[in-house]
């Protein structure tokens, strides 16, 4: 399973000519964060080498480390950010209230106002009481801490 899975990881983040056939073929031309972050499978006409990546795939997104930029690409709560002590996971109780609500990217939860200033929004904004409060307090302190903020450039795997 680990060489499938160091197999794979090659694949998607090498520049040789194996590598481009099977992106071509089976990411169909899409970045590889977007299709890790959206996770949209081709499920037919798959070469076995492919179909034993699929089977490790879970496993190597769990396991995904992101760079920050636009946000756009990174499960706030479940995907792991660079910087932040344990990659920033959250409970599932205050996933399914932000999920429940339509928030799900890292985006969600940061504004870019017009005057410049940047911020991550707070609990109060998202009406959060209690444990939920508290907790959504302690994952904001920590990304200010971290100093993890987000512009306009990309969102980027770098490592397992």
């Amino acid at each position: 399973m680990a060489l499938r899975m160091k197999s794979f990881w090659r694949s998607l983040f090498s520049d040789t000519l194996w590598s481009k056939v099977l992106l071509d073929k089976y990411l169909r031309q899409q970045r590889v964060e977007l299709w890790l972050s959206q996770g949209k499978v081709v499920r037919h006409n798959l070469s076995i080498i492919w179909r034993g990546f699929m089977d490790v795939l879970p496993y190597i997104k769990r396991e995904l480390w992101w760079q920050a930029g636009s946000g756009l690409l990174i499960r706030l709560g479940i995907d792991r950010i660079v910087g932040i002590p344990d990659g920033g996971v959250l409970t599932e109780e205050l996933l399914h209230f932000f999920h429940d609500r339509g928030y799900s990217s890292l985006a969600h939860f940061y504004i870019h106002q017009p005057t410049g200033d940047q911020h991550w929004l707070g609990a109060c904004y998202y009406r959060l009481t209690d444990s939920l409060k508290e907790e959504w307090t302690n994952m904001v302190g920590l990304l200010k801490r971290s100093g993890i903020s987000l512009d306009h450039t990309d969102d980027r795997v770098v490592g397992i």
